[in-house]
C-alpha cells in the first residue's frame, strides 16, 4: 500500500512521470524526423517528375527532328529521280520543299540541342542542390537528436 511507503510511492510516481516525458520527447522526435524527411522526399519527387517530363519532351523533339530528316531525304531522292528522268515540270516545287525542309530540320535540331543542354544544366544543379539539401536535413536531424537527448538527460 502507498500510505505504508510514501517515499517509494513518490519515487514510482516520479518514475512514471519521467517515462511519460521521455515518451513524449521520443514521439515529438519521430514526428519531426518524419516531417523533415517527407519534405525532402516531396521536393525530390517534384524534381524527378519535372525531369521525367523534360525527357519526354526531349524524346518528342528528337522524333520530330528525325521525321523531318527522313522527309528531307525522301524529297532529295525524289529530286534526283526527277532530274534523271528529265521530269522537270515540278522540279521548282520540289526544290522549294527541300529548302523548307532543310530549314525545318535545322530548326528542329536546334530545339533538340537546346532542351538537351537545359536538361544537363538542370541535372547538374539538382545534383549540387541535392547534396546541400541532404547536408541541411542531416544537420537538422542531428541537432534535434542532441536537443532531445539533452531534454531526456535533464529529466
Amino acid at each position: 500500500r502507498g500510505e505504508d511507503h510514501p517515499a517509494l510511492s513518490r519515487a514510482i510516481l516520479q518514475l512514471g512521470s519521467t517515462y511519460d516525458s521521455i515518451r513524449e520527447i521520443h514521439s515529438n522526435q519521430a514526428d519531426s524526423d518524419f516531417y523533415n524527411i517527407s519534405e525532402i522526399l516531396k521536393d525530390y519527387i517534384a524534381l524527378i517528375t519535372a525531369v521525367k517530363d523534360s525527357f519526354v519532351e526531349r524524346a518528342r523533339l528528337y522524333r520530330v527532328w528525325k521525321e523531318a530528316e527522313t522527309s528531307l531525304t525522301k524529297k532529295r531522292e525524289l529530286k534526283v529521280r526527277m532530274e534523271l528522268s528529265n521530269k522537270t515540270e515540278k522540279l521548282p516545287e520540289v526544290i522549294n520543299e527541300i529548302r523548307d525542309l532543310e530549314g525545318k530540320v535545322e530548326n528542329d535540331q536546334k530545339k533538340f540541342d537546346k532542351i538537351s543542354i537545359s536538361i544537363k544544366e538542370e541535372m547538374a544543379k539538382f545534383d549540387i542542390n541535392r547534396v546541400e539539401d541532404f547536408k541541411k536535413a542531416l544537420i537538422t536531424y542531428l541537432e534535434s537528436m542532441v536537443y532531445n537527448t539533452q531534454k531526456v538527460i535533464k529529466l
